[in-house]
């Protein structure tokens, strides 16, 4: 039987030495491309190529800027290349967490000659960005489609680049995630993953102190050498074994980064398909009511989520509801199988069978949860992606999930867990 050629060429950052693991996010993406695509793969060795990117870019940003523009290359340098591709592709998709990596692309040879569309997806990516002489001099020419996950830069791109911004909000592996077990039974009651307030964080802690609950939580601060894709199944298992889970919008400790704009965060998409009741400081409704347009998605808490986390826990009935309801409406949405359709319907690409396939298998699973038992809390087993947990494991540890990432903590009020 004569296999397909691959249509879709990933260029990836996952070879760096050192990646945050907010990476995590953008190789899990990579991955599930290659799950329901004829998609290859080319890893970027960041670290030992930088120089040779970097040095040839400065120099023709310096004599951009100086001559306003009159002189130096406005598009593709011809650095250096490492990788080599050796057929044709209808598509290079380049995952990149800000726009200053884009330019690595020119380290796989021939690119632009090989795909014959080029796109790119940036995760993170701030309208006061482009007050940087460095992001507006940057070769935009190299690729046919811009990919935001905030609001496409509130137009200011599309002024400097020239180029349209599509929008493709962040999204997750919703079958990782997803979890069977019972919001009831849960083992870990409050959890705070990622970037946190001190004061707030304080205050959690002692609700759960008084409640006797469990409280896990971990800033992942220092985290660069650590395995982002490892990070990624931690993460579903303990999100999936969580009943609350406090969720701000993205970087709420950073003012200097964040100015007053409340976007959306990837601990939304986790944290719905998990099945967590979320509260905390809420993006903007004009982003929360279009990514989680469901009632009780998420709960406005500003920074004393222990007073209505407190108070939410007496209703365990709707807590349960909740869960189950985030869960089906993650299935149905912020999986990145609806982003890779987006994508390819963007660029006038057609979807795949597995793709299909896929959409359909999710589909299935959301039932699950639209039709479980609403007074017994529970809901049945589905089928689990490919490599991870069936259900949501404790937060102690389960077979086969690497639970042994430094730095974490787990605050346990007593011995038992306390159920309300």
């Amino acid at each position: 039987m004569t296999t397909m050629a691959s249509r879709v060429l990933i260029i990836s950052l996952r070879s760096v030495d050192s990646a945050p693991l907010g990476y995590g996010a953008l190789f899990e993406f990579e991955d599930a491309i290659q799950r329901f695509d004829r998609a290859d793969r080319v890893d970027i060795v960041t670290d030992q190529n930088s120089w040779r990117v970097m040095i040839p870019h400065r120099i023709n940003t310096a004599v951009r800027m100086l001559s306003g523009g009159r002189f130096g290359n406005s598009g593709p340098i011809p650095w250096p290349a490492d990788a080599h591709l050796d057929h044709d592709y209808d598509l290079a998709f380049f995952v990149v967490d800000g726009l200053f990596h884009m330019r690595l692309v020119n380290l796989v040879r021939d690119v632009r000659k090989r795909c014959r569309t080029m796109a790119l997806y940036v995760q993170e990516s701030w309208p006061h960005d482009y007050e940087d002489r460095r992001i507006r001099t940057q070769p935009y020419q190299l690729f046919d489609y811009y990919f935001f996950d905030v609001d496409a830069s509130n137009g200011r791109f599309a002024a400097i680049s020239r180029r349209q911004a599509h929008n493709l909000n962040v999204a997750c592996d919703t079958l990782r995630f997803a979890s069977s077990r019972p919001w009831s039974e849960r083992m870990v009651d409050v959890s705070w993953v990622g970037r946190r307030d001190p004061a707030t964080h304080e205050r959690v802690a002692a609700l759960c102190e008084r409640r006797g609950w469990r409280y896990y939580y971990d800033p992942f601060e220092s985290a660069s050498s650590r395995d982002p894709l490892a990070q990624r199944r931690w993460l579903g298992a303990l999100m999936g074994d969580t009943r609350f889970a406090v969720s701000n919008f993205a970087r709420a400790n950073q003012p200097r980064i964040h100015r007053g704009q409340r976007f959306i965060s990837s601990r939304f998409a986790e944290g719905a398909a998990a099945g967590n009741v979320l509260a905390g400081a809420l993006p903007d409704a004009k982003y929360l009511d279009s990514f989680m347009p469901w009632p009780d998605a998420a709960f406005e808490a500003g920074d004393r989520p222990d007073v209505l986390i407190d108070q939410l826990a007496d209703d365990p009935a709707r807590m349960a509801r909740i869960s189950r309801r985030n869960t089906c409406e993650a299935l149905r949405r912020h999986d990145w199988a609806h982003r890779w359709t987006q994508v390819l319907d963007t660029v006038g690409l057609p979807r795949e069978a597995a793709l299909q396939d896929y959409l359909a298998r999710l589909e299935l699973k959301a039932r699950e949860f639209d039709d479980s038992d609403v007074a017994g809390d529970v809901a049945t087993v589905g089928m689990p992606a490919a490599g991870t947990p069936a259900a949501g494991p404790s937060a102690e540890g389960a077979a086969g999930v690497d639970t042994a990432i430094p730095d974490t903590r787990l605050l346990a009020a007593s011995s038992g867990v306390a159920h309300v």
